[in-house]
């Protein structure tokens, strides 16, 4: 914003037509801060680093909490293992024993409650805390950053708008006097070497 108003000035003082000077977009303070706050990527950097603590205070909250378990689990073999036992010294032949079944369902429960962990629990959750309202100050502080470089950028602009419109009154005033002294000089009235000095 601030280099178009800039252009815009020095575009109009070198000569150039309305149509090619690029004019800068209005717009006040409210929403340069709003629009420079959507782009910002150091700002959004440091809002996903307190989000990011925010979590770690959460997860460290719910080590208070018991934490129960159940798994389970089903094994299917492609055949049943048995033992083969040779019964011909009593007049039988091979006998097959199973020892396990081909299909086996297996499960396990179990119960966490934390009763005494020395209060490493507590130290956990009061550093997460901390980290957490240190981002949220970094946040703060890379908004006022922010919003200050902004503020600076948005006076350039006024006074760049500025200086154009002091640019515009002077060319202005240099196009009448030149229809001016064009006006004597086709009249008789300057010399050719005072009308060719201000043509030029």
């Amino acid at each position: 914003l601030a280099f178009a108003a800039i252009a815009w000035a020095t575009g109009t003082r070198y000569g150039l037509t309305q149509e090619e000077i690029p004019r800068p977009e209005m717009e006040n303070l409210g929403s340069a801060w709003a629009r420079a706050m959507e782009v910002d990527m150091q700002l959004a950097a440091a809002w996903s680093e307190s989000e990011s603590r925010l979590a770690t205070l959460q997860a460290a909250r719910s080590l208070r909490l018991p934490t129960a378990t159940l798994e389970s689990s089903l094994l299917i073999r492609d055949n049943e293992p048995a033992f083969l036992i040779d019964a011909s010294a009593v007049g039988g032949g091979v006998v097959r024993a199973p020892y396990l079944q081909r299909e086996e369902l297996s499960g396990r429960r179990s119960l966490r409650l934390p009763l005494y962990t020395f209060r490493s629990i507590s130290h956990e959750i009061a550093a997460a805390d901390s980290d957490l309202a240190a981002s949220q100050l970094a946040v703060g502080l890379q908004t006022l950053d922010l919003k200050l470089l902004v503020a600076a950028e948005y006076v350039e602009v006024l006074r760049s708008a500025k200086h154009v419109d002091v640019t515009k009154h002077q060319l202005e005033h240099l196009r009448a006097h030149a229809a001016d002294v064009r006006r004597q000089f086709e009249l008789g009235r300057v010399r050719e070497t005072d009308f060719l000095a201000i043509d030029v």
